[in-house]
């Protein structure tokens, strides 16, 4: 813990120290904040609205400085508006024409990793490489680092290699390795216009290993959206499948959407029906119905605001 602590601390001194260096010195602030309420229709009660993290909402704030070749960023993040943490916070320099960029400090996912489901990041504490030999072409690894010489062992096998290929018009690949025993896969077809063609699979190579696939098809006829996802998992003999079918209509601000999921283990069918309002420069009102049918049931409508800058 206090060599994160210090990583942190390092990080934080070189974005001071970068944002009043010189004139060409550059600092960027992004962020955002989610929360809003649940009305339980089955209960009779209202609660903090809980987002798919299954958090009850979140703020937070990434503070990027630059200069030259050389960044330092940091990441604050509260999942309950009490509690605050820094979960990243690195320093980067890019070399030989930004071809060659060497990170350290506790990492973010952002190199690789699939375009959906986030599969195959590689973040982490330690030193990440990130070479761009070609246009189009990422490669990343990282090399953890131990926090205690008791950790040594297990967290030099806890390293990761990616690597990203984007082909214009073409698709998008992503694979990874990580050396604690996972392989990560995806193609991101782009090659028609308007049409959404994901394929995605997480392949453990530990004892007792959960499989998933997901497949996710959609098709743009603005203002109308349609698209299906399929999660399918394999943990031992268990397979499971979720569905998902969804429809949006945008018209200027608003946004109509609806979904259904299907579960196949427990046949349980969740339906959504929203409504979304956006505001440029001021965020997304969003009501919404999320029902569940099947062993258990439940009823609620959900209301919560997004504002990002």
């Amino acid at each position: 813990m206090k060599r994160i602590t210090l990583l942190t601390v390092l990080v934080l001194l070189c974005v001071g120290a970068l944002a009043f260096a010189a004139d060409t010195a550059t600092v960027a602030l992004t962020g955002g904040v989610e929360g809003g309420a649940v009305i339980d229709l089955g209960a009779m009660t209202i609660g903090q609205y809980t987002n798919n993290e299954g958090t009850v909402g979140w703020a937070n704030l990434a503070v990027a400085a630059t200069l030259g070749d050389l960044s330092a960023n940091f990441y604050l993040r509260s999942d309950d508006f009490a509690t605050w943490t820094i979960p990243n916070a690195w320093v980067t320099e890019k070399l030989f024409n930004k071809m060659l960029e060497l990170r350290a400090g506790n990492i973010d996912n952002g190199a690789t990793g699939t375009a959906n489901q986030g599969f195959g990041g590689i973040g982490g504490i330690g030193i990440q490489v990130i070479v761009n030999p070609v246009a189009g072409l990422v490669v990343g690894g990282l090399i953890p680092a131990p926090l205690t010489a008791a950790d040594l062992t297990t967290t030099l096998q806890g390293f990761a290699v990616g690597a990203t290929y984007s082909i214009t018009d073409i698709a998008n690949i992503a694979l990874t390795y990580k050396g604690a025993g996972e392989l990560d896969a995806g193609v991101n077809v782009t090659a028609v216009k308007n049409l959404t063609l994901q394929l995605e699979a997480q392949v453990p190579t530990t004892a007792s290993p959960t499989y998933k696939i997901f497949e996710n098809v959609g098709y743009d006829m603005t203002p109308i959206v349609v698209a299906c996802s399929f999660l399918e998992t394999l943990a031992g003999s268990t397979f499971d499948l979720v569905a998902t079918p969804s429809v949006s209509y945008t018209m200027d601000i608003t946004k109509l959407y609806a979904q259904v999921g299907y579960t196949l283990s427990s046949s349980a069918i969740a339906p959504r029906v929203g409504v979304s309002f956006a505001w440029n420069g001021m965020g997304t009102l969003d009501l919404r119905y999320d029902g569940s049918f099947g062993a258990t049931s439940s009823n609620k409508i959900n209301i919560n605001f997004i504002h990002s800058f």
